[in-house]
């Protein structure tokens, strides 16, 4: 069989709509900005947030550590205007404000979410933005002891389902939720608090207000694993081991992540050893069984691969 070449697009073909716009600087010029996230609806309206730092400790070049102070900052995109809002500061300048995230709905509400760490504790906290204005900063948590850690925030509709891990002990995390629908929801705890250290929580919704969460385990043996839980109905499901149990004595396995469809269909990737070398796992739920599918390797065997990442699914209705 004989390949025909494929001519390169020409300029005269790709109209004003294929280009990206000239970039646009949405924080000061002279400030210290890190970790932007951002979300968009059908409509092509989005949110940007990111940290600021108001106070750095230059013994460290890592900013927004436990020496210097950051704040959240977010601006608005409107499609219709083509124009971004100026920038507002969500959290408070005198608390050190990180892993920011956010999701926007296709009404054009949008919930930010962060880690807050000030003398007294940390703790999640949430603003919510009703089209025209951001509200106060919200605690999450229902307790203040521990340590929460690597908040997520998706939307079905206009039920936000929030998740993140806390620090219980030495050796002891687990996988905590809220879901916020006009107010918040009591505290829910997803993972299994009695044998597994929980981290690296990831949060994904369908269309239909079920939503999907991911986490990294270990056992107290120091084995990993990835685990599962489906929210539907009004609960999140008994946890499920998506990596294989095969990995739950020797391999290691790492930075989940998971995307998923507007049926409700999820995908999740990590990094996992095969006794060797690292490479990227994959399974798949479906929801029409209910069963997430073995786990198989999808890089080369023999090389080295590692952080898997998915496009991780912001569906909004």
């Amino acid at each position: 069989m004989t390949l025909a070449p494929i001519s390169p697009i020409s300029p005269g073909s790709v109209s004003a709509a294929d280009v990206f716009s000239a970039p646009v600087n949405l924080s000061g010029a002279s400030q210290v900005t890190t970790a932007p996230q951002v979300s968009s609806n059908a409509a092509g309206n989005a949110v940007a947030v990111w940290l600021r730092a108001t106070v750095i400790d230059n013994s460290d070049p890592t900013i927004c550590d436990a020496l210097d102070k950051c704040v959240v900052e977010v601006s608005q995109f409107n499609a219709g205007t083509g124009a971004w809002t100026a920038p507002e500061t969500l959290s408070s300048a005198t608390e050190n404000a990180t892993e920011a995230d956010v999701i926007i709905t296709n009404a054009g509400n949008a919930m930010a979410i962060w880690r807050r760490t000030s003398g007294v504790a940390t703790v999640i906290q949430a603003s919510f933005f009703d089209g025209n204005n951001w509200g106060a900063p919200t605690d999450l948590p229902n307790t203040t002891s521990g340590s929460p850690r690597g908040p997520q925030i998706t939307v079905s509709g206009n039920l936000f389902t929030a998740v993140w891990y806390r620090t219980f002990s030495a050796s002891q995390n687990f996988v905590e939720s809220k879901q916020y629908n006009g107010s918040w929801s009591a505290l829910r705890i997803i993972s299994l608090e009695t044998d597994e250290n929980a981290v690296v929580s990831r949060v994904v919704a369908d269309d239909s207000g079920n939503a999907v969460a991911v986490w990294q385990g270990q056992l107290s043996g120091g084995s990993f694993f990835v685990r599962a839980s489906r929210f539907s109905g009004g609960v999140w499901g008994a946890p499920v081991s998506v990596s294989s149990a095969a990995t739950l004595g020797v391999d290691e396995t790492l930075a989940p992540q998971v995307a998923i469809d507007a049926a409700g269909n999820a995908t999740a990737v990590w990094h996992q050893t095969d006794g060797t070398n690292p490479l990227i796992y994959t399974s798949r739920y479906n929801v029409g069984t209910g069963v997430w599918s073995p786990p198989v390797p999808i890089s080369v065997p023999g090389n080295r691969a590692f952080n898997a990442m998915s496009s991780r699914t912001r569906l909004a209705m």
